[in-house]
């Protein structure tokens, strides 16, 4: 094994371990390398959220009253109210995350542990 892949499977073995338990194994979850051991060097995790908006009313008015005091002058007299109402729930769930490798690509495949 060169040094390059062995330090790869050290960082990945170090990620898995800090996820599941000592000894788990890191393989492609899906893909042509679907069950394949993970070998790379780059790794990231991904958390799972979900957001989901409640009520996010608002209402606005603006109320005025002019006077024209001649050609070139005017008085005016006004009230602007606004109001919004922001009720959102996230459910942030760490115990839901993911693997992904990092490339270059726009497709990047999913992790699985073992």
């Amino acid at each position: 094994m060169s040094p390059s892949v062995l330090r790869s499977h050290i960082y990945s073995q170090a990620i898995a371990e800090s996820i599941a338990e000592t000894d788990a194994t890191l393989t492609f979850a899906n893909g042509p390398k679907a069950d394949q051991a993970f070998n790379q060097t780059l790794l990231m995790r991904v958390y799972i959220f979900e957001g989901e908006i409640n009520n996010f009313d608002n209402i606005m008015d603006d109320l005025k009253l002019t006077k024209s005091l001649g050609t070139d002058t005017s008085l005016t007299f006004g009230y602007f109210m606004s109001s919004q109402s922001i009720n959102m729930s996230w459910l942030w769930n760490s115990s839901c995350s993911k693997l992904q490798e990092v490339t270059q690509r726009l497709s990047t495949r999913l992790l699985k542990m073992k």
